[in-house]
């Protein structure tokens, strides 16, 4: 059985990480094979058995790929106008301008039918946003609407979130925005399919109204599984001192919780204010999954929560039941039934962080009788945790301040042991009692000062961390020792410390630079590169303040390139879509020096200097060179132009300037313009990129910096079309991600990456599944 679990396990994952799903008829038929030779011989062959297991998993982990893929919206119906009918589900969450909330449907109707559509694939579940004049939503609220959609997409950048991943799983088939309409109209209220939520809604509802401050976010979050209330200066406290999975509800809270029931039941048994209809064991198990399970409806059921629950029953089931396994043999159990419950499970850093862990202590704790004592209790599961994740830590860029392990050291039990019988204790009081209101107002007091005094431990903290070769040997090397060996302990803290230090990046040639475009949405971000130094060109946007383009995009390839200085960072002018996340950059890297066309503009502490025409200056061989910037009436005619050149190679980059600005260009630089690769300008707009302009820059590359589906119709198709009919290549973030272009002053300009075609996953990919025969 074990052996089958794991093969089954083992083809979950496999499938998670395909960049395509066109074999699915081979798996198919190699599953029913499997299964025809393990029934004839009747499972007398072990080999046999994981086969079938193998093949089980991949015939599973494809059929949910290729039902979430069916499920998209038809490429067809993106951007069209679409009157949709349904409900209202989970918590509608208030923005800055109006709404986001998620919605179940029942009926779209398609004034005009494009072809390679059909009635039998729509969306079921979109992610819509309601703007301007949007009424009071509520869970289970029964809509009609007129509404733009389009598939979803998310950033295609080294070290971003993958959004499109995290839709699929959440079975959220488009997004979209709902349309001023007299069509949309209130239909009535779908009560019993949205119980929960609407609970949930009336509880964060209530609490809003009677609390207040920046601590409601955290006790919302902990309370509801609700985030948005948490201010960024409270993430970016959380995110430093590695404390962030504390307000985010995940096995840590279920398990604490669940934990909490068991031992208030034993509690009780002991004072026989229980009845012993069953044994007290039984009793503790019951309680314990019981509260864990309310809590987890409490806070939404979410993803995270869901494998929790899966793994807590799986286990209640197992020790009620008194099964008579190893104890690695409940792991791979609860795995298999997490990927039946989640295939896609795999790909979020959360699976990993729960089934590592809980695997570091099986096989550290499975082989002892008896555990006692504080050490064995709590410090040592948390040291062995803490060492079992640092490599995933570091893989996933979230290792932050080199004390944040004794900050949880400290935390987690006062979060397990006092803050959440607390918090579900006044909760309950609050529903009959003025004085549980008021513990609830201390409470969340006390959370205002806990994340404060966070904030002041991770002031002026700017730390990248990499893990190093030999770090990962002195690791395994002492692991692999004999436990009571004297000095191990202290060489594992060895090769914990030297795999925090910083290695040096891959290093480009003298002459040599390289440029990446990020895929920010509708706006521009690039990174240039030489030998020793680094150069940020704008920023990308920033749509409210808790997200931009700097901490979705910018900031993890940071990381992950392991840069936490920057010698200049250069914002071609001050709009939105190229300035976005400037104060979130400067507290994440060292910045030497700011320069803009809008300098006045710019609101950062640190002074900003402006970029003047024929300013310029050379680093490792490479010379950067303005070709215009602050004149104009305009922010756009300001933009800083720049001019990268090595060799006879060069990349311009325009910033937001339009034809007017580039005839000035052509009069003032004329064969100086001409440049192997361009940026273009304005992200593609019709206004710019003339004709006269590309015949003096003579690009053979133009690069376009994009949303998908924008709103504007950037790139401009006509203006693709001109550039490809004269021979040059475009390329777009859009539909490529970030970018790469390594410039060699011997050797011609390469394209190094494309992200969405180097890294594709099968859920990425914007042609639809040949099995239903649609585009």
């Amino acid at each position: 059985m074990r052996s089958s679990l794991i093969a089954f396990s083992f083809g979950c994952v496999l499938v998670a990480y395909l960049p395509q799903l066109t074999f699915w008829y081979l798996v198919v038929g190699l599953t029913i094979l499997a299964a025809v030779v393990v029934l004839r011989w009747r499972l007398a062959y072990g080999w046999l058995v994981g086969l079938f297991g193998l093949t089980l998993g991949c015939c599973w982990g494809v059929s949910y790929g290729l039902i979430g893929l069916a499920e998209l919206l038809p490429k067809p119906l993106e951007r069209q106008p679409l009157l949709i009918s349904g409900y209202i589900v989970g918590l509608p969450q208030h923005r800055d301008h109006g709404y986001r909330f998620d919605f179940k449907v029942t009926h779209i109707e398609v004034p005009k039918q494009p072809p390679g559509t059909n009635d039998i694939f729509m969306p079921d579940k979109v992610r819509l946003y309601w703007y301007q004049q949007q009424p009071s939503l509520a869970p289970g609220q029964y809509w009609q609407l007129l509404v733009k959609l389009k598939r979803p997409h998310g950033f295609a950048s080294p070290g971003a979130f993958d959004y499109e991943g995290y839709l699929l799983q959440l079975g959220i088939d488009a997004t979209g925005y709902v349309r001023e309409s007299q069509q949309n109209q209130l239909l009535g209220c779908c009560q019993w399919l949205t119980l929960f939520d609407q609970w949930r809604w009336k509880l964060k509802q209530h609490y809003t109204q009677q609390l207040s401050g920046e601590s409601l976010g955290l006790l919302l979050a902990l309370l509801l599984g609700d985030q948005t209330a948490i201010t960024p200066n409270q993430w970016d406290a959380l995110n430093k001192t590695g404390t962030t999975h504390l307000v985010v509800v995940s096995g840590l809270h279920i398990g604490l919780c669940a934990v909490l029931g068991a031992l208030l039941a034993s509690v009780l048994v002991k004072l026989q204010l229980l009845p012993l209809i069953v044994t007290a064991r039984e009793w503790a198990i019951g309680a314990g999954w019981i509260l864990a399970t309310g809590y987890a409806l409490l806070s939404g059921f979410q993803l995270p929560v869901q494998r929790a629950w899966v793994m807590l029953t799986i286990g209640a089931v197992a020790f009620a039941g008194r099964w008579q396994f190893q104890p690695l043999s409940y792991w791979w159990v609860a795995l298999a039934f997490v990927l039946l419950w989640q295939p896609l499970a795999v790909v979020s850093a959360g699976f990993w962080y729960s089934f590592v862990a809980v695997a570091a202590l099986l096989v550290a704790f499975s082989h002892r009788r008896a555990v006692t004592g504080v050490t064995s209790l709590w410090i040592k599961p948390q040291w062995i945790v803490w060492i079992a994740l640092l490599p995933l830590f570091i893989h996933w860029q979230q290792v932050s301040v080199w004390y944040s392990p004794l900050i949880n050291l400290l935390v987690i039990p006062l979060l397990g042991f006092v803050i959440m019988p607390a918090l579900l204790v006044a909760v309950l009081l609050a529903s009959f009692s003025a004085f549980g209101w008021t513990c609830l107002k201390m409470l969340n007091q006390g959370l205002a000062a806990g994340v404060e005094l966070l904030a002041q431990l991770s002031a002026g903290e700017q730390t990248t961390f990499a893990l190093t070769p030999l770090g990962v040997l002195l690791f395994a090397l002492a692991w692999l020792l004999p436990a009571g060996l004297p000095g191990r302990s202290g060489l594992i803290m060895v090769g914990v410390l030297v795999g925090y230090f910083k290695p040096e990046p891959p290093s480009l040639e003298a002459g040599q630079f390289r440029l990446t475009l990020f895929d920010v949405g509708q706006g521009l971000g690039a990174l240039i590169e030489t030998k020793n130094h680094r150069l940020i060109y704008d920023t990308g946007p920033q749509w409210n303040p808790r997200f931009s383009a700097v901490g979705a995009v910018i900031i993890p390839f940071l990381k992950q390139q392991q840069i936490n200085h920057l010698d200049k960072l250069i914002i071609s002018h001050a709009d939105q879509d190229h300035s976005g996340g400037l104060k979130e950059l400067s507290t994440a890297v060292f910045i030497d020096g700011l320069e803009s066309g809008t300098a006045t503009e710019i609101r950062l502490a640190q002074p900003v200097q402006p970029c003047q025409a024929g300013q310029s200056w050379q680093w490792d061989g490479v010379v950067f060179r303005y070709l215009a910037g602050t004149q104009g009436k305009d922010r756009n005619e300001r933009s800083c132009v720049l001019q990268v050149m090595t060799g006879n190679h060069q990349l311009l980059l325009t910033g937001d300037i339009s034809a007017k600005q580039e005839r000035q260009l052509v009069t003032q630089w004329r064969q100086q313009l001409k440049s192997s690769v361009l940026v273009a300008a304005h992200h593609g707009s019709y206004y710019a990129t003339s004709v006269s302009f590309i015949k003096q820059v003579k690009p053979s590359v133009v690069l376009f910096s994009a949303g998908y589906q924008n709103r504007y119709g950037h790139p401009n198709k006509k203006l693709v079309k001109r550039l490809q009919q004269s021979g040059i290549l475009t390329y777009n973030t859009a539909d490529e991600g970030s970018i790469q272009w390594l410039f060699d002053k011997a050797a011609e300009p390469a394209l190094t990456m494309r992200y969405r075609l180097d890294y594709p996953r099968y859920w990425s990919q914007k042609v639809s599944t040949r099995l239903f025969g649609r585009l």
